[in-house]
């Protein structure tokens, strides 16, 4: 008559749930990884896809990413060397993309989110993004070269 477990018995739950562990862990960490590069490629698109449509519209660029999200309209913009300018009166359709899902910086609303790296994205004056994350995806290109 036996009222607990022996041994053996423990150790080859312990082994079999080993086992599976080290089958499914890196499956669920490749998975959230992939999500994580598969956002940051669709975010990437859709801030520069912004600034292009800004650019059309206005024929500036933003002065910063956080403008993309401006219900209203900024005081300046960039000409295509770098320089402020004001935009021309009844261009700006903004806002570019949805301030709430876009991922604007708490701390610095003129910068957005990375969500690989937690940073923000680089903004060049000539209206170049690119991302903060750095190393190589998983399909072996270099992140820092989106």
């Amino acid at each position: 008559m036996r009222r607990a477990f022996t041994l053996v018995e423990l150790l080859i739950v312990i082994v079999i749930v080993a086992v599976l562990a080290a089958i499914a862990i890196p499956k669920i960490v490749s998975t959230t990884r992939r999500s994580h590069e598969t956002h940051l490629k669709a975010k990437l698109k859709t801030i520069r896809t912004s600034i292009e449509r800004v650019r059309a519209d206005t024929g500036f660029i933003p002065k910063n990413l956080g403008q993309l999200a401006s219900q209203t309209a900024p005081t300046e913009l960039l000409d295509k060397s770098g320089n402020i300018v004001a935009p021309p009166a009844g261009t700006w359709n903004g806002p570019y993309v949805d301030p709430t899902t876009i991922g604007l910086d708490t701390n610095d609303p003129t910068r957005l989110k990375d969500p690989v790296c937690g940073g923000t994205f680089g903004y060049t004056t000539d209206g170049r993004v690119s991302p903060c994350a750095t190393g190589t995806a998983l399909d072996g290109s270099d992140m820092s070269t989106w």
